[in-house]
């Protein structure tokens, strides 16, 4: 799929649908590329305001998935990953907001040990950019 996106935002928006739709059905590799494409960006170093755009979109992306009432754990690691490493991207006063919720994520039932960890990871990230 990654080779027939018209683009990176298109390809971020149906990989986090997929990955909410499929839960642990999709593949692992899957989640894998997602996140990859988002770290790497275009790939071309000439074009780092492409890539923070890139990052911008996946985080409000994700951030704005935080409020569905079921996640899958693979799509909860994600948004934690994405939300740790790029929360910064759109905008240093939204930090605290996206603490919270990563807390709120970690407190649903349904969370597992290794999804806290990623939450937890991203909490420490996100104190260190405040």
């Amino acid at each position: 799929a990654e080779r027939f996106a018209p683009d990176a935002a298109w390809y971020i928006d149906t990989m986090a649908s997929i990955i909410e739709i499929g839960g642990d059905l999709v593949e692992p590799k899957a989640a894998h590329n997602l996140r990859k494409l988002i770290a790497e960006g275009s790939g071309d170093e000439d074009e780092d305001e492409i890539d923070e755009q890139i990052r911008r979109n996946a985080v409000s992306t994700f951030l704005a998935l935080f409020d569905k009432a079921v996640l899958p754990d693979a799509l909860q690691q994600i948004m934690a990953w994405v939300i740790g490493e790029y929360g910064y991207t759109v905008g240093e006063e939204r930090l605290p907001e996206m603490a919270q919720k990563l807390c709120q994520l970690a407190d649903r039932p349904n969370s597992t040990a290794i999804t806290k960890s990623y939450i937890v990871s991203a909490l420490i990230k996100l104190t260190a950019q405040m």
